[in-house]
């Protein structure tokens, strides 16, 4: 009976320990980038400077997460036809790291002040503030959290997820369940 009993404790024990938690796919806004991940061009403002290598960071993250998705990203001198510009602000007193606007074709906002788009979008703009550019950890995880919503990502309650809604915790780098979100909204 005592081996019985220490072989189910010992297999139920080897399944816990095997098994990894995954994150929750983070769910998508009512509209995504209209022209698809696949060519997409971004331009650093100067107002941004101090998050130049960031952004870039972000974007070699978003591109080559490990896991296998159809992103495809180039910067630009200018934010002429760009899909993402990216302007830095200063804000000391709200605790926000950063958000996006969401703007059509013709330049007309869809969504600004950190409000989701309900539709399609031509191109956003990330804000990203300034306050936060002395520390390491937010310059890391700011760009990549508001490059996911530009890619059309919403938050996620899931503190292992990018697209957790803090300044305070989370991860640094792009997850597996952000990046094969992506992969459904826009297929390959």
């Amino acid at each position: 009976m005592k081996k019985y009993v220490l072989t189910i404790v010992l297999l139920l024990s080897a399944v816990l320990f095997v098994s990894k938690v995954e994150a929750t796919k983070p769910p998508k806004f009512g509209g995504v980038l209209s022209q698809g991940v696949r060519n997409v061009r971004y331009y650093i403002s100067p107002s941004a400077s101090n998050f130049t290598g960031d952004i870039d960071n972000a974007k070699h993250n978003w591109m080559y997460t490990g896991w296998d998705n159809p992103i495809y990203m180039y910067k630009q001198g200018s934010n002429y036809g760009t899909n993402i510009d990216c302007y830095g602000y200063t804000d000391s007193r709200s605790g926000v790291g950063g958000y996006v606007e969401f703007f059509d074709g013709s330049d007309r906002p869809i969504a600004t002040g950190g409000a989701a788009p309900n539709r399609n979008y031509y191109y956003s703009i990330l804000r990203l503030n300034q306050h936060y550019k002395n520390n390491s950890y937010m310059r890391d995880r700011i760009p990549r959290h508001e490059m996911g919503h530009a890619l059309g990502l919403a938050h996620v309650n899931d503190k292992s997820s990018i697209m957790y809604p803090t300044v305070e915790g989370g991860p640094r780098k792009v997850d597996r369940d952000a990046s094969n979100k992506i992969t459904d909204i826009y297929g390959w």
